[in-house]
């Protein structure tokens, strides 16, 4: 029998669970009430800034192979033997070699977003508030000790050169950034301002007559002027034009890290 896993993420009192964990699931034959169908329970399971991936006992294998519609409940307790019971029962279906299931008020369990992507992983999102298991980039700070794998992978090249809060880092700060590839000379976190690339204009300028000195205009109408000196020659400026900033063609989404 292959194996068959549940896998998504712990909160406890608002946070998330960290540490080795007793994880039990209970399947049930409806949402609520119904009969209980099978036990899985799983002692000193890891449990990383929340996330967990249990293997489901042959027996619930079993039972769900024969019966797929079914509903789980979850219990768990970390290192300080404080139980948790996730009061509302999340219907799950069956994928190869894994389960996927619904939100819960203290646990997301399974979702695709949390099971696909490492730690770090930034991607493009609409929504209002991000989901379970990620941050928006904007530049929060979080603790260390919580977020272990994620500084290990962000450490503080995205600080700004601000000195973080003892004990924790800071998360990249995306608002209002276009993202660039690294390279030799642009290493990760690195910020760079508003730049153009050096350049030049050509102007035109036809006379019929010898002129020696004051204002020649570019262009009909417009305020920019060449000033020529007594020796026929002088230095000018081509009026300016645009908005505040250089960018391309744009529509505004938020950015979210995995954590």
């Amino acid at each position: 029998m292959k194996p068959v896993f549940y896998a998504g993420t712990l909160e406890a009192s608002g946070k998330l669970a960290t540490g080795a964990h007793t994880i039990v699931l209970t399947l049930f034959d409806a949402e609520t009430a119904g009969q209980q169908v099978c036990v899985s329970e799983t002692v000193n399971a890891p449990v990383e800034a929340g996330r967990f991936r249990v293997e489901v006992s042959a027996d619930c294998i079993a039972k769900m192979k024969a019966q797929p519609d079914l509903w789980v409940a979850l219990k768990f307790s970390g290192p300080d033997g404080v139980p948790h019971e996730i009061p509302l029962r999340t219907k799950i279906g069956a994928v190869p070699y894994a389960l996927e299931a619904q939100h819960a008020v203290e646990a997301t369990i399974a979702q695709s977003a949390q099971n696909g992507a490492p730690a770090g992983t930034i991607v493009a999102y609409v929504g209002g508030t991000a989901p379970a298991g990620w941050h928006f980039c904007d530049g929060s700070s979080l603790p260390i000790e919580s977020h272990a794998t994620l500084y290990a992978i962000l450490g503080n090249a995205y600080a700004d050169g601000n000195a973080p809060p003892a004990g924790q880092f800071f998360l990249p700060n995306l608002d209002d950034q276009f993202l660039r590839g690294t390279s030799a000379g642009r290493p990760r976190g690195r910020r760079e301002p508003h730049s153009f690339a050096s350049h030049t204009h050509a102007v035109g300028l036809e006379m019929d007559a010898v002129f020696t000195s004051g204002n020649l205009d570019f262009q009909s109408g417009r305020p920019a002027t060449f000033r020529l000196g007594g020796t026929g020659y002088g230095l000018g400026n081509v009026a300016a034009s645009g908005g505040g900033e250089t960018r391309p063609d744009n529509v505004a989404v938020g950015f979210i890290i995995k954590l």
